[in-house]
């Protein structure tokens, strides 16, 4: 199956069974019930395994402030830095709000008979005790990457910084940043679109 997301096409495994999280009609329905709600780009599911997928895509824009502040873990929104104010969370910030946000969405849709009682297409994504481990990937282009800092490092740190927060909520045995030539083959591939 083929999705693609902004300028990036995602060609998922046969077993992955991927959905478009935040263009489902659950996800319009619930997130203005939660604070500040936020979703994944994607989620799949295999052999009982979660998957969730948060997509950024930086191409172009790795020298703007924005872009350049996202990478820099533990950074919130509406702080100084550099003297810049800052206009947007860090990725860690980001995609562990979102990751708790898609539980909640999850969560909450199945207390509504409404799409548990009949085959409502994101059933299988409910939390369950038969959902098994879930695995997280940020996937990040763009090239933030310099001489002191190489991008695999700055990948790592994100990666981490994620790992920490969700270890104070929810066991996560597998957290990844990746990109178009780290992505992990047995979930997606990607082909990376032009303007």
């Amino acid at each position: 199956m083929e999705i693609q997301e902004g300028r990036i096409k995602f060609r998922f495994a046969d077993d992955q069974n991927p959905i478009k999280f935040d263009d489902t009609p659950l996800y319009s329905k619930f997130k203005d019930g939660i604070p500040e709600g936020k979703g994944v780009d994607f989620i799949t599911i295999s052999e009982n395994k979660l998957v969730f997928i948060e997509v950024k895509d930086f191409r172009g824009s790795e020298t703007e402030i924005t872009p350049r502040q996202r990478i820099i873990c533990g950074l919130r929104k509406g702080t100084e830095k550099g003297g810049n104010k800052v206009e947007e969370d860090s990725l860690d910030i980001e995609v562990s709000q979102k990751i708790a946000h898609t539980f909640a969405c999850l969560y909450g849709a199945n207390t509504f008979p409404e799409f548990t009682d009949k085959a409502d297409v994101l059933k299988p994504y409910f939390p369950s005790d038969s959902n098994g481990p879930i695995e997280i990937i940020l996937f990040l282009e763009g090239d933030f990457g310099s001489i002191t800092r190489p991008k695999k490092i700055i990948m790592q740190l994100i990666q981490d910084a994620i790992r920490k927060r969700m270890d104070n909520w929810i066991y996560t045995p597998k957290v990844r940043v990746v990109d178009s030539k780290s992505c992990p083959e047995r979930i997606f591939q990607v082909t990376l679109l032009e303007h």
